[in-house]
């Protein structure tokens, strides 16, 4: 199962970096690709999710994000084209 995640506010290759290492540790992803230009992260999971689980693994990722970078805003979108997630500082 391949899904893209938006993340709108990463604006350098620290950020990238971060986020790739953010998202290799949580339990199911087995692919990460990052690209921070472009505002994207492209992750393949070991199988098939249902949309609660998935939601679980996104609140994991939102959290690692938070902490790693310490911010307070935030907003995070799912729908058909992929999952938006602004960061805020």
């Amino acid at each position: 199962m391949k899904k893209t995640i938006i993340i709108e506010g990463m604006s350098c290759e620290h950020c990238e970096i971060h986020t790739k290492e953010e998202l290799e540790k949580i339990n199911g992803i087995v692919s990460v690709t990052v690209d921070a230009k472009k505002g994207e992260a492209f992750v393949e999971l070991e199988k098939e999710l249902t949309e609660f689980k998935f939601k679980a693994v996104l609140k994991k990722l939102v959290i690692s994000i938070l902490q790693l970078y310490k911010l307070k805003n935030f907003s995070l979108n799912i729908h058909d084209r992929g999952i938006i997630f602004k960061l805020g500082r």
